[in-house]
């Protein structure tokens, strides 16, 4: 695959972000000031229960799904129709194991109205994973990005109309989300019935591959989730009269990690293209390449975030989150430094290897659930940031000498620009100028 070829897949996922990013700051927006702070808390901490669940429950098959296809251990129709006959499984799965988890916690601040949404939703949400995970595999990358954007943008108008037309409050906001999600779904299965021959029954042997290479990515995927999220839950359960302190955090976490929307792009045709490739020096020199190129933009970007938030939070999502400044501004070095993680995770998931991610997270999650549990009754949210740039940071450490090992990379090929990067910059440019003076 030519060098342009990639470029133009990441530049097509990247601006899919951030379309979707648009759309999820405005959503960020529309909520915080209409939920506010306690009741975008809640909000937020209810939908993290199924997302936790739903990590491991999907059984890594989006990218079980990448993987097979890309190395075509099956025919596409036998690998479509077992990828549909898992999630029909997991669907049931899914379901239950939420509802459990709902019991289990029972945190007076969510309604069961709220939780019927969700639950019904899930099937749903497990389906559109799973389908997405076909497009990267068959490297429709485009159909990829609709999946992306396309629901954010939905969501947004249903909240307008349902939230801030209705004033149905948190029930409301879930309600658009669920509705976005089957809007999407019915497009993506569509697609998929008309490029695929579909068999639903039990392929043992196919099954069996998916699920037993896709058990190990989906550790990785609830590993991964867990770091990010699980501060959210011990938050809510630690201050269940103080769910403003959980919309002040969340906000400036979301707006934080928006600047992982270059790597996400980065990481999707990197897994893509590592599983696809029989060369695998090349892909390696790609991903190394192509951090010498995130690491200064993420930090340049890092810096407009820290000087811009204290002037742009205030005026765009009111005075009320004012909090969440500080919380931006002291968890931008562990988003940053995960900016490495992000895209090597990524190319080991295309080696079809994720259970080094697992290794690498597994105790990275402990730490960072014990730092949480012990500086949250101490420091409130600012312990939890970190708690969790300490997660972050050790864990990148490790995922660098881990790659470098495997691969046989040198630590400063992957940091320090070479002769190489320069000419492609100017060579990128001149293009770019040549092109727009011609048109």
């Amino acid at each position: 695959m030519s060098q342009r070829s990639f470029f133009r897949d990441i530049a097509g996922v990247f601006s899919s972000n951030i379309m979707a990013m648009m759309g999820i700051l405005l959503i960020s927006v529309v909520l915080g000031r209409i939920l506010k702070p306690e009741g975008y808390g809640v909000f937020t901490a209810i939908f993290v229960i199924p997302q936790i669940v739903l990590g491991i429950i999907q059984l890594g098959m989006g990218r079980s799904a990448v993987f097979h296809l890309g190395q075509k251990l099956f025919s596409d129709d036998r690998t479509v129709s077992s990828i549909l006959f898992i999630l029909i499984c997991t669907s049931v799965f899914g379901v239950l194991a939420s509802s459990a988890t709902y019991a289990i916690i029972d945190n007076p601040n969510y309604k069961l109205i709220d939780i019927a949404i969700i639950l019904m939703g899930v099937p749903l949400m497990l389906a559109n994973i799973y389908m997405g995970g076909i497009f990267i595999g068959k490297e429709k990358i485009r159909l990829y990005n609709i999946m992306h954007w396309l629901p954010v943008l939905i969501n947004l108008g249903f909240i307008l109309v349902i939230v801030w037309g209705f004033g149905l409050g948190v029930t409301g906001a879930l309600l658009a989300m669920m509705l976005a999600t089957l809007i999407v779904f019915i497009y993506a299965l569509r697609i998929i019935r008309r490029s695929f021959t579909i068999r639903l029954r039990f392929d043992k042997e196919a099954i069996k591959s998916l699920a037993g290479l896709g058990s190990v990515y989906a550790l990785t995927y609830w590993m991964l989730y867990l770091n990010y999220k699980v501060d959210v839950l011990i938050l809510s359960q630690m201050l269940p009269h103080q769910m403003a302190e959980v919309g002040y955090y969340n906000l400036g976490v979301s707006i934080t990690e928006q600047l992982w929307i270059l790597p996400y792009a980065v990481g999707v045709v990197v897994m893509s293209r590592t599983a696809n490739s029989k060369d695998t020096q090349r892909t390696v020199e790609t991903t190394a390449q192509l951090l010498r190129f995130l690491v200064p933009i993420g930090i340049m970007a890092a810096l407009v975030l820290f000087l811009v938030a204290p002037l742009a939070i205030p005026i765009v999502w009111g005075q009320a989150y004012e909090p969440s400044i500080s919380i931006v501004q002291s968890i931008l070095p562990g988003i940053i430094i995960f900016i490495v993680f992000r895209v090597l995770e990524s190319h080991f998931a295309g080696m079809g290897k994720p259970w080094i991610t697992v290794l690498i997270l597994f105790p990275a999650v402990i730490l960072n659930v014990l730092l949480n549990l012990l500086w949250i009754p101490i420091y409130g949210t600012l312990g939890s940031v970190w708690a969790t740039n300490i997660s972050y940071t050790l864990s990148t450490i490790v995922c660098v000498g881990v790659f470098c090992h495997i691969t046989g990379a040198r630590v400063v090929n992957l940091f320090i620009i070479n002769r190489t990067d320069i000419k492609l910059m100017v060579e990128f440019v001149r293009k770019k100028w040549k092109s727009r003076n011609n048109s």
